[in-house]
């Protein structure tokens, strides 16, 4: 992982960026995925740089009430417990 002005991406060994450095925060490889983050949204990326999953909280949501989005799809937590796996946006 390497930074530059603020934005974090990956070089390989021979010092050649692979993912560009476009990321607010990323972290080192882990069973070939990295966690980066990009704006609200979570990503992993694999050592080619495509995105395996992604992982963002709803703006809207309060500790009682969690919106949570997993590639596309939203999940509901009320209390801390899954309500509904697939909600659709009104």
């Amino acid at each position: 992982m390497v930074m530059r002005n603020r934005k974090c991406g990956f070089i390989n060994e021979l010092g050649e960026i692979v993912i560009p450095l476009i990321y607010e925060t990323a972290a080192d490889f882990s069973d070939g995925m990295a966690s980066v983050k990009l704006g609200n949204t979570y990503y992993f990326l694999d050592t080619e740089g495509l995105e395996k999953l992604s992982l963002s909280l709803d703006l809207n949501s309060v500790p009682e009430r969690i919106i949570v989005k997993v590639n596309q799809s939203e999940q509901l937590y009320i209390d801390g417990k899954l309500v509904s796996a697939s909600i659709k946006k009104i």
